[in-house]
């Protein structure tokens, strides 16, 4: 923290500790909230989160165990890094009612996986990272049997202008989640206007009016059909 000060000079530099733990983005916001005096934002935005959360618990919560969806993250170009279940870059997967296949004690940091270890996970859906990954996992013969390949289920995480899914840490990931609703399970959010949705959240939160275009980009570019 001290060499970043010196490389701001008199600008004061921050650090928010738990960012990207949905258990704790509250907190963030409301400290920098403090930070910035924008009270009235910070409100918004926890509303807006509380939201989401709610809508998307109300609609997930009672799927049985077994009938979840099961969910690969493929971090890199190579798709062959991962975090488990319990990670707070996964942390989506579970909030919107899937099951992330790759389970481990160690809940910390990224891991490297074997093909094989995907192929015997099978996932019915894979959300990428990695848009080079993504540009070429249908055409990988690598991948070809699993069913998420075969069933046309993978999806490239937004990136716009942060990653709506694993990282940055920050409020960008709220987004994620309406986004990671309607990839598990699109039947059960077909109201949810996700377009208009991104929009909203553009405008009040990046302070940014997306055009219709520019939001039917990032959304197509993910993989979803409708949204």
């Amino acid at each position: 923290m001290d060499d970043l000060q010196l490389k701001f000079g008199n600008i004061p530099l921050v650090e928010i500790g738990r960012s990207n733990n949905l258990s704790t983005v509250k907190e963030s916001i409301q400290f920098m909230s403090n930070v910035l005096k924008q009270e009235n934002k910070s409100n918004d935005l926890i509303n807006f989160f509380e939201e989401m959360v709610d809508i998307v618990e109300s609609r997930v919560n009672d799927i049985d165990p077994k009938d979840k969806k099961r969910v690969y993250f493929a971090r890199d170009d190579t798709g062959l890094s991962s975090h488990p279940a319990g990670s707070q870059h996964t942390q989506l997967i579970e909030l919107c009612g899937g099951d992330n296949v790759f389970k481990t004690d160690i809940t910390k940091g990224s891991a490297g996986i074997t093909i094989e270890q995907i192929i015997e996970w099978n996932p019915e859906i894979i959300i990428a990272n990695d848009p080079l990954f993504y540009n070429k996992v249908y055409s990988d013969p690598l991948w070809k049997d699993i069913t998420a390949v075969k069933e046309k289920q993978v999806y490239l995480a937004p990136q716009s202008p942060f990653g709506w899914f694993a990282s940055p840490p920050g409020a960008n990931v709220i987004i994620g989640i309406p986004w990671t609703a309607k990839v598990l399970y699109p039947e059960k959010f077909q109201d949810l206007d996700l377009k208009n949705i991104t929009k909203m959240f553009y405008s009040e939160f990046y302070h940014y009016n997306l055009t219709d275009s520019e939001v039917e980009d990032i959304l197509s570019s993910s993989g979803l059909k409708e949204y």
